[in-house]
């Protein structure tokens, strides 16, 4: 069963400076099953991250439909963190939100998720404290705090080096496979996208639109050292020649 559904979906801006509308994304039809990490990847500029914004409601649609089945929380390339707020506060704060501060398995709640992601003993530590590594994962926790039945994730570990990048994917795929939320990824690194997903979808340039849709047939779970083998190298290879060719 679909967790979210893209029916032919058509979306234009309008620029102030040229006096015409610029299409950012032209038919783009797209299903996400229930549990499911789906990743997007293609050209800069060519729509993923509009797309995510339109299915979190961010932007309206000019045609088309899209059709999603319960709560969405959505994870930012910056943290976004409130600088004056814990550790814990922040993660809370989504439930706040919704009113549910104070209720009773809230405080278990924020305990259990801070333990998912790795910060047991940073508490009451500000994200000033912390690495840029770690801020994301208070920011997935925060995402998850809501339980949210969809999660989209736009570059999130974009800002990170290297390194801290490959364990956050590693981290990532460990908390994905605890909780079992479907999650739709924008990344430009197809490597991270092979790692992380049940399926990669190949965006062709602007405007945007669905190129290709190629499920990833590696056993999970998954270890960084999978990204050296030659079925790995084969899908890299596969999705780098449809977004040269786009």
């Amino acid at each position: 069963m679909a967790k979210l559904e893209i029916r032919s979906v058509d979306v234009e801006y309008y620029v102030p400076r040229s006096g015409q509308r610029l299409v950012a994304l032209r038919d783009v039809s797209l299903e996400v099953a229930e549990g499911e990490f789906l990743s997007i990847v293609g050209p800069s500029g060519c729509g993923k991250t509009t797309l995510l914004n339109a299915v979190d409601g961010l932007l309206p649609i000019k045609r088309g439909r899209i059709a999603v089945n319960g709560r969405k929380a959505m994870v930012f390339q910056s943290p976004s963190l409130l600088p004056w707020r814990t550790v814990a506060d922040n993660i809370v704060y989504g439930l706040e939100l919704q009113g549910k501060r104070d209720a009773p398995e809230t405080t278990a709640k924020v305990q259990e998720l801070i333990a998912l992601v790795g910060l047991v003993g940073f508490e009451r530590s500000y994200p000033s404290e912390l690495s840029g590594g770690m801020q994301q994962r208070v920011n997935l926790a925060r995402a998850l705090a809501v339980d949210p039945e969809l999660l989209l994730l736009d570059e999130p570990f974009a800002a990170l080096d290297a390194q801290t990048r490959e364990l956050m994917q590693a981290e990532l795929l460990q908390i994905w496979q605890r909780t079992r939320k479907t999650a739709i990824f924008i990344t430009h690194q197809i490597d991270e996208a092979i790692y992380l997903s049940d399926r990669v979808v190949v965006f062709g340039a602007r405007p945007g639109t669905v190129r290709a849709s190629i499920p990833i047939a590696l056993p999970r779970p998954r270890e960084l050292r999978i990204k050296r083998q030659p079925q790995f190298l084969e899908y890299a290879d596969q999705i780098s020649a449809l977004i040269e060719r786009s």
